[in-house]
């Protein structure tokens, strides 16, 4: 990501324009600052490397 604003994202795939995203592709991307994530998020689902949920955890802001 090279860039968020709360929770609208841009996505900056392959600056070297060789890869692209497929309808069906796991993207992942990480909080830019906690506060938005606790602000707006009740429940954050935790993944495991196959990318299924295993877990969640409550927030409390």
């Amino acid at each position: 990501m090279t860039g968020t604003k709360h929770q609208h994202g841009y996505p900056c795939v392959d600056p070297d324009g060789d890869a692209t995203l497929e309808v069906g592709d796991l993207v992942a991307r990480g909080p830019s600052h906690p506060c938005t994530t606790f602000d707006t998020w009740r429940v954050i689902p935790v993944v495991d490397d196959a990318y299924r949920v295993i877990s969640a955890v409550r927030t409390f802001f």
